[in-house]
């Protein structure tokens, strides 16, 4: 898998382009679809050319820059999305993963098994061992099973590259997806998920409240702005 961070893919302007069953429009946040080339190849595009002025010049070349720097750490693991490619300024693609998410899952009562999470743990500790946490694996919508039953993560939106941090460090954040993915697995196979396991998980989660990088930050701060202009005395409740 290689990264083209300078090359331009052209996506034909197919109008029959779809919204991915697991992407949902937030206030600040790409517009995420699949389309597909004029060779008949499916994609995926994260677009923030629709966002205002303000999260395009700030928020948007971050999130892309970051994104696509921690693909570019993955080029060697299967099961990653790749290659990936710029769309014009405020858009990036890279091809489509047949699957479903662990969210479709859940809602199709899908019957997954040790093997799954155990590939799942693996392959979280390789991207470990190339420096790159993801942070966002809680979420079961970043979390895929292909067409052929193997583990998929994409969004690298928040990931957080851990060359050169002091090891404590690294181990939180190593810990943080590890919850994520021991989550997932006490959800849909718990007879499976080992004691040590589920503590790891049940620490980490004792510490979600001093946790900085949750959720859709702008949408939250958008949200309490909101909020409290419709209700000036009202406390902003804390969520997760």
């Amino acid at each position: 898998m290689s990264i083209c961070s300078q090359s331009k893919l052209m996506l034909g302007s197919d109008p029959s382009a779809v919204l991915l069953p697991y992407t949902s429009r937030r206030w600040g946040n790409a517009h995420v679809f699949k389309t597909q080339d004029e060779l008949g190849r499916e994609w995926v595009v994260k677009d923030f050319s629709s966002c205002n002025p303000f999260v395009r010049y700030t928020t948007a070349h971050f999130l892309l820059w970051r994104e696509m720097r921690a693909l570019r750490h993955l080029r060697n693991l299967d099961s990653i999305p790749g290659p990936i490619k710029l769309w014009g300024k405020w858009a990036l693609a890279y091809p489509y993963i047949p699957g479903v998410t662990l969210s479709e899952a859940t809602r199709r009562k899908v019957q997954i098994g040790e093997l799954y999470f155990k590939a799942l743990e693996d392959l979280v500790t390789r991207m470990h061992e190339k420096g790159v946490a993801h942070l966002d694996l809680r979420n079961k919508r970043n979390i895929l099973i292909t067409s052929d039953g193997s583990p998929a993560v994409i969004d690298f939106q928040t990931a957080v590259f851990t060359k050169g941090l002091p090891p404590r460090l690294r181990g939180l954040l190593f810990a943080v997806d590890f919850s994520g993915v021991y989550k997932c697995w006490d959800k849909f196979s718990p007879e499976t998920l080992t004691t040590e396991r589920r503590e790891a998980a049940r620490h980490m989660a004792s510490l979600r409240r001093f946790w900085v990088l949750r959720g859709y930050p702008l949408s939250r701060l958008f949200r309490r702005l909101l909020s409290r202009k419709r209700d000036p005395g009202r406390r902003d409740e804390q969520t997760w």
